[in-house]
């Protein structure tokens, strides 16, 4: 990062998200306080169980939270209908899912163009841009493949093409690594670092693997719910 003022894309103050079971109450988010600048990679580091999923969602606008902000881009998205936060993130939102989630009966050009069709583009144009957005990415001769026919790593790889497809300003990525052997998962991280920095979008990776931390502008770590400290990465 540079010297000059950061542009924040993510600010969340005083997040609290509770869970009911009977009569039991769980704070899966106990007060965080977290910024997200614009251009970096932020890691979510801490053990499972600790809130960092919970805090992804909330900040995509999958989840609402109970009380507290979260501004995406200067969006309350607790003051947002169900309808206007369909709409904010697939303008503005791109998810990578731990298990992929891809289509099993879609090719993967059909995966990545998911999106653009959502967004409205034609189906023959958006297939067209996945495909070449899918060569960007290193799998070429694969844009007719289905799930089934492709590994772990080229599937996350078409999962994360689909995340980016329509230029969103911020990427979440859950677990990115987790089903990857340490090879696999070392290229996978280089390719989210290379899209982040060079369409200055904002990354927030999940995860517990510590093979990832050396890719981080930042490591913000989470423990019981809350953000207990965010230390500088190797690449701020």
């Amino acid at each position: 990062m540079t010297d000059s003022q950061p542009v924040i894309t993510v600010s969340c103050k005083n997040l609290i998200k509770r869970y009911v079971t009977g009569s039991t109450v769980i704070n899966a988010l106990n007060g965080v306080n977290m910024d997200v600048r614009l251009g970096e990679l932020l890691i979510l580091s801490g053990p499972s169980g600790c809130g960092k999923t919970t805090l992804i969602s909330v900040i995509a606008g999958i989840l609402n939270q109970d009380d507290g902000g979260c501004h995406v881009f200067g969006y309350d998205l607790m003051h947002l209908s169900e309808k206007e936060k369909l709409l904010f993130r697939a303008k503005n939102v791109g998810f990578v899912f731990q298990q992929f989630n891809l289509i099993p009966t879609l090719t993967a050009a059909e995966n990545v163009a998911v999106p653009l069709i959502i967004n409205g583009m034609d189906r023959k144009l958006a297939t067209k841009k996945a495909s070449q957005l899918l060569d960007h990415v290193g799998l070429t001769h694969r844009s007719t493949f289905f799930p089934s026919q492709l590994s772990g790593g080229q599937q996350q790889r078409v999962a994360i093409a689909r995340a980016i497809i329509h230029d969103p300003k911020l990427v979440v990525c859950d677990e990115p690594t987790s089903a990857l052997d340490g090879n696999t998962g070392h290229k996978i991280m280089e390719l989210l670092k290379e899209l982040t920095v060079s369409k200055e979008r904002s990354l927030i990776v999940v995860t517990h693997d510590s093979r990832t931390l050396q890719f981080a502008d930042r490591i913000a770590q989470m423990e019981d719910g809350k953000i207990t400290g965010i230390i500088e990465g190797p690449h701020s």
